[in-house]
């Protein structure tokens, strides 16, 4: 019995780690908010060298699946990734105000909030 309950703990550890991996913490070197071609607001967002090479094996990861971006634990926005992004710079936009890109991209630029990214939960490919 003793044995069970040992295995039924490490069954359900190895769960909850595979799925607390699923959350990838990312590493901002710069975000600026400004306009895309269309003149719609947006935040440019640059990762350091290690947030660029996590991000770039997660998406490859996870093309064709919705992920989530998430700021102070809260959904930004959810892209379905199309591509890997390899690049370690990516844009949010979506309907927000200019005075909200701007106050997400000071956020995110200064690092005061964690920025994170995740599978959603039902993100799978379609």
């Amino acid at each position: 019995m003793r044995r069970f309950a040992v295995m039924m703990l490490l069954s359900l550890s190895l769960l909850v780690s595979a799925t607390a991996q699923e959350k990838l913490s990312l590493a901002v070197a710069e975000a600026e908010a400004s306009r895309d071609a269309t003149g719609m607001p947006v935040v440019n967002v640059v990762l350091d060298d290690e947030g660029r090479q996590a991000l770039a094996e997660f998406t490859s990861e996870h093309v064709g699946k919705v992920i989530e971006i998430l700021v102070n634990d809260t959904v930004v926005v959810a892209p379905r990734i199309m591509d890997p992004i390899v690049g370690g710079t990516f844009v949010i936009s979506g309907s927000f105000s200019n005075s909200e890109l701007d106050a997400l991209a000071e956020v995110i630029g200064t690092a005061s909030a964690p920025l994170f990214v995740r599978v959603q939960a039902d993100g799978k490919s379609k």
